[in-house]
């Protein structure tokens, strides 16, 4: 069986159910005005103490009367005019203002804030159509601070009915709250995404005590592609994987290149897995919880499938019925990292899930050991160091020479370079930043067109030619430039494979041979950056890095 992943107990992955701090709108709590008050809560000492003052002549206004507790409310000209008068009467128990109150407000959750969501951070593109699909328990479609209009949904678990717009066991709707409640309406929390326009794709997969079977989750994921989601969300999870499960996301990653998967690492506290968030592909990322002082939460399962961290702890979202509380869980902190990926995503829809999970994580806060690591993988989630990712990453005007004759408009006629029988494609991979590199394309007339691509150099030499080509097409497409009939070729700088080892899919270290020491940059950026890079080395007292013929070697440097 599944289970919602929230904090645990005994061991046993389970709905959490205690220390729910429950806060609701109509709260009221005392308010200090610029005004001053002169109205005061005046309390007699007894029924007839009060009821002779009620029968008095007095020049004092009586503003509301509480007879129950033998108290008015009485308007004096001062508050020197009310202490004088309190200091004369035997008859008066006590005397207090009576203080301004208001209805509390819309409050965004510290977890907001964390990921960097707010503080010049643009909302949600409407019209991007980038969609959001919450597999989980159901969703309170009535609640004051959801949106009611542009969403939809199914049913796959076991109660009967098993409605997608109602949510017996709240764990849904407050996963929903953290993605998108609503901002700016003066009600409840803020969600990642505040305007309330991303269109939302609703799975109840999660039976009203919070369990299903990975039968149904599967069929849930179908339906989320089926709606065209493009992030799914799965704060759920178990400790064994299932071959359908996985046979399933390998499918889905071979025909559909815009969908991009996020579930919770697990609430027991260790090292062990939990799927689907363990699954090894590279749609699915797992989500690990942290505090808000971006400490590692206690529960949160820590291994080498984690990807990324986000606010798990205490989080205050939606709950059924207009309701607030506050959970904890891995399933907290995935609706975090889900938010964020919609809403830059939203502003590049052109962009592949590949290119949106590269912007995660190398935008990601690093926290715990320096680089990726099991408690925290690559950091904490970071809005807006991806937008900015993807900014950089994003096709940039090509401005030619003034003596060169303009390039043709790509939605009238491709360039010459893509037709059949056109010239060939000559393209370099050359270096945009340490982590991100560009193809450089000439085309027959000597003009040249840079076109970015979301891969090291290195790691593109290693593909295939039939990959490259693959590559190549794909992101000519993406920039409008039609389909590539021609090789593409890509010359990248490597290392000699005897000094160049792999050391994760995104880091690489050249191999001094004294010690066996690493250097912790990427070899291509090496070799294609020794002025750069040889800084990076020499700090370490490990040598000069050189770029001879295309290669990275390292001239060791010795000790004096």
């Amino acid at each position: 069986l599944l289970a919602s992943l929230a904090s645990p107990s005994s061991g046993k992955l389970e709905y959490a159910s205690s220390n729910v701090d429950y806060s609701f709108d109509s709260y009221l709590e005392a308010l200090s005005s610029p005004e001053e008050v002169t109205d005061y809560i005046v309390k007699f000492k007894d029924s007839g103490s009060y009821n002779n003052f009620q029968a008095q002549r007095h020049s004092l206004d009586i503003v509301q009367s509480i007879p129950r507790i033998n108290a008015d409310v009485l308007k004096f000209p001062s508050s020197e005019a009310a202490k004088e008068w309190s200091r004369s009467r035997e008859d008066v128990q006590y005397i207090e203002k009576d203080e301004r109150i208001r209805i509390m407000g819309e409050q965004v959750p510290y977890g907001i804030t964390l990921v960097n969501a707010l503080d010049g951070m643009p909302d949600y593109k409407v019209g991007s159509g980038i969609k959001v699909c919450i597999v989980d328990s159901g969703f309170d479609k009535g609640h004051e601070d959801l949106q009611t209009s542009n969403i939809q949904g199914s049913g796959t678990c076991t109660d009967d009915p098993c409605d997608w717009d109602s949510d017996p066991n709240s764990h849904g709707t407050h996963v929903a709250g953290t993605i998108a409640a609503i901002g700016g309406n003066g009600k409840g929390v803020s969600g990642v995404i505040r305007n309330g326009s991303m269109p939302l794709h609703i799975e109840r997969t999660l039976s009203a005590s919070g369990n299903g079977t990975y039968g149904r989750l599967i069929r849930s994921i179908e339906n989320c592609e089926a709606a065209g989601a493009n992030i799914v969300n799965l704060s759920l999870g178990t400790a064994v994987s299932t071959r359908a499960l996985i046979e399933t996301l390998a499918e889905i990653k071979a025909t559909n290149d815009r969908i991009l998967f996020f579930a919770a690492s697990g609430n027991k506290g260790n090292g062990e897995y939990s799927f689907p968030a363990s699954v090894k592909s590279s749609i699915m990322m797992s989500v690990a919880s942290i505090n808000a002082d971006k400490s590692h939460s206690w529960f949160s399962q820590h291994n080498d499938q984690v990807d990324i961290a986000a606010p798990g702890s205490a989080i205050r979202s939606t709950i059924p019925n207009n309701r607030y509380a506050s959970y904890s869980g891995t399933s907290m902190a995935t609706p975090h990292a889900c938010g964020v990926a919609a809403l830059v995503w939203s502003h590049y829809p052109e962009m592949t899930a590949a290119e949106i999970r590269y912007a995660l994580e190398t935008s990601a806060e690093d926290l715990g050991d320096a680089g990726r690591d099991d408690y925290f993988g690559h950091g904490l989630v970071n809005a807006k160091g991806a937008l900015e990712v993807l900014q950089a990453l994003a096709p940039k005007p090509v401005t030619k020479a003034p003596t060169k004759p303009p390039t043709p408009s790509p939605t009238n006629s491709p360039s010459k370079l893509l037709k059949d029988g056109g010239a060939p494609i000559k393209s370099t991979c050359i270096e945009h930043s340490p982590k991100t590199f560009l193809y450089k394309m000439e085309d027959d007339s000597n003009g040249e067109r840079t076109i970015a691509v979301t891969k090291s150099c290195l790691w593109l030499s290693y593909q295939s030619e039939q990959r490259q080509m693959n590559i190549c097409n794909r992101t000519l497409r993406k920039f409008g430039y039609g389909l590539a009939r021609n090789t593409c070729s890509v010359t990248c700088n490597t290392c000699p494979s005897n000094s160049c080892k792999e050391k994760t899919s995104s880091q690489f270290f050249a191999k001094v041979r004294d010690d066996g020491s690493p250097v912790y940059k990427k070899c291509g950026f090496l070799a294609a950056n020794n002025t750069g890079s040889t800084s990076t080395v020499q700090e370490l007292s490990l040598g000069v890095a050189e770029a001879q013929q295309g290669k990275c070697v390292l001239r060791l440097v010795k000790e004096k």
